[in-house]
């Protein structure tokens, strides 16, 4: 009896000594190397050995393997997917910057529509005309940096660019724009793409009579008293 109980405690001792190398092989390559350096092949062998001959040890193994393998995916997919996000973050505020910087190199442009397109015209004297007769306004080719036409839709008259040299001409001519009311003569403030699409979508929700644009900043009347700048 006192026999098969030595036994089973040196098996369970054995045991255990399996499960605690196989917890270190899973977690150091030189430890194999360095445990035969220390002259005990066989004690190697024989826990060899026994996990190849024994279910509960090779279960043991492999779920041991399992687990670590899990723990080391979740860390690194856990890893990669903070970086995703603070790249995302990087991304978005980039994105918004080099927006904003378009956005002030048009800051000294107008897009002016409905201006029917003649194929001799000049689009420097259309704008000076235009200033002239209907805003009241006295214009000379100096004050214009460059102009030309944009395509348009079918069956519409292509919209007009124009770029002045200062934004206070541009602001000028921009503020007198509501001269134009019941001529087919529109002119808008040359927007990005991105706030142009902004434009549409809170004229659409807001009503056209209470969305207008400011230095290429979109601006809703929540009241009689309080601008909102979108």
């Amino acid at each position: 009896m006192a026999e098969g109980i030595r036994t089973r405690s040196s098996e369970e001792k054995e045991e255990a000594l399996v499960c605690r190398i196989i917890e270190k092989i899973l977690h150091s390559e030189k430890f194999l190397d360095k445990f035969i350096s220390n002259k005990e092949e066989a004690l190697v062998c024989r826990i060899i050995e026994k996990i190849l001959h024994s279910d509960k040890f090779l279960d043991k193994f492999i779920s041991n393997i399992r687990t670590s393998l899990e723990n080391f995916f979740d860390t690194k997919t856990k890893v990669l997917e903070e970086k995703v996000v603070q790249l995302e973050a990087q991304m978005a505020v980039l994105s918004k910057e080099n927006e904003a910087l378009e956005q002030y190199s048009r800051r000294n442009s107008l897009r002016i529509y409905g201006i029917p397109k003649t194929k001799t015209e000049n689009t420097d004297e259309i704008v000076m005309d235009l200033c002239k007769n209907k805003l009241n306004i006295n214009v000379s080719s100096s004050v214009i940096d460059s102009s030309h036409r944009l395509p348009g839709k079918e069956g519409a008259h292509p919209p007009l660019i124009v770029k002045f040299v200062s934004r206070n001409i541009k602001n000028l001519i921009f503020a007198n724009k509501k001269k134009l009311k019941g001529s087919s003569v529109i002119i808008k403030e040359d927007l990005t793409r991105k706030r142009a699409q902004l434009y549409v979508s809170a004229c659409s929700r807001y009503g056209s009579k209470f969305v207008w644009t400011r230095d290429g900043n979109i601006v809703h009347l929540r009241s009689v008293s309080a601008c909102l700048y979108i």
